[in-house]
């Protein structure tokens, strides 16, 4: 995030606390979590936003990437991976077909390789890359309230919204385009993206009417800890180059049936084979401990039997909780492992990802 909308959000929220422009929470960690619990929690989202123009866009994007693009009409949209040769993840992406360009909308801690990665594959075709990341600005609408929140500003437009649309909508005479998205979970989220000049009225706008339902700005403590909870894997954490698609449980952004793209041979045969060697779950720790973001090995007597990517405190469970890979073998609930912080071994317990 650039520093001009850091400094606007810490003008109107005197106690947001920032970190490598990581906006790390606007309130208490326990108040933002009950919101995306009970009502209509608002996240800036740390995202990359690549431009795509020329005739070449679709079939190019199709060929490189994991799902089947071949049919997308304008104003439509579809989840995509991008994998290396090894059939590992370098990001995922949202990508939205519009007549005269497309948008591909992934991760902000993935941009950089993203964009090279792509354009290294660009040779004869009519395609033409611009970020536009700083252009545009999108806010994520989670909770049990969002849909209703949504309806103070458009009426019946979010009636009109699908999983597979992107629909134009005004927001106060701020010109929006609207996103309905099924979250891993199975739950319900809306994506509202805007140009970045309309940034600074659009949440002052989402403040300004706040008083029937329960709002509030959601920082990445309090969405980590909600996500990890719903088993809901992030990059670079739980989707990077170290594991596929397969092991990431993201098989719904994958066509078996389209043909060839980059790691498609590995992650086929992958699956023909029955060959997953690591599985997604979820731990419950036995007490606290510090995580700087790098993965930690888990430890089943003396050998490694998979990583730990996430953690975070549970306001909800009131407990350690966390995401991470474990060796399909030992992948079983409640097995005996541990982490080893500083020299102390932690006790976890293994979690089926949707339990």
């Amino acid at each position: 995030m650039n520093t001009e909308k850091i400094e606007f959000l810490q003008s109107q929220f005197p106690n947001l606390v920032v970190d490598k422009n990581r906006l790390k929470s606007f309130t208490e960690l326990k108040n933002e979590y009950d919101i995306l619990l009970h009502g209509v929690g608002l996240r800036i989202l740390p995202s990359s936003i690549i431009k795509m123009i020329g005739k070449d866009t679709v079939d190019f994007i199709h060929r490189i990437s994991t799902n089947d693009l071949k049919k997308i009409a304008d104003n439509k949209k579809t989840t995509t991976l991008f994998t290396n040769e090894k059939g590992r993840i370098i990001d995922r992406t949202t990508f939205i077909k519009f007549r005269d360009h497309s948008l591909l909308i992934g991760n902000e801690s993935e941009k950089f390789k993203l964009y090279r990665w792509i354009d290294k594959y660009i040779i004869m075709e009519d395609v033409k890359l611009a970020d536009i990341t700083d252009e545009y600005s999108i806010l994520e609408f989670l909770g049990p309230q969002a849909e209703s929140f949504l309806t103070l500003f458009c009426g019946k437009c979010v009636d009109s919204l699908d999983y597979q649309s992107v629909n134009e909508i005004k927001m106060e005479e701020i010109s929006t385009l609207a996103l309905k998205i099924k979250d891993e979970s199975g739950l319900d989220r809306f994506w509202i993206i805007t140009n970045s000049q309309h940034f600074h009225q659009l949440l002052m706008l989402l403040v300004d009417h706040n008083s029937l339902f329960q709002v509030g700005f959601i920082g990445e403590d309090s969405y980590n800890a909600y996500r990890i909870e719903k088993g809901i894997p992030v990059a670079p954490n739980e989707l990077n180059d170290n594991f596929n698609p397969h092991e990431a449980n993201l098989l719904g952004d994958v066509s078996f049936t389209k043909g060839c793209y980059i790691g498609q041979e590995v992650i086929a045969r992958i699956d023909t084979y029955d060959k997953v060697q690591k599985e997604l779950k979820k731990f419950i720790f036995d007490e606290d401990f510090a995580f700087n973001g790098n993965s930690i090995p888990i430890m089943n007597q003396k050998e490694e039997i998979g990583v730990v990517t996430s953690m975070a405190k549970s306001p909800n469970l009131n407990t350690v909780i966390g995401l991470g890979y474990i060796r399909k073998k030992y992948s079983e609930e409640n097995i005996n492992s541990s982490v080893r912080i500083g020299g102390k071994q932690i006790k976890l317990t293994i979690k089926d990802i949707n339990g």
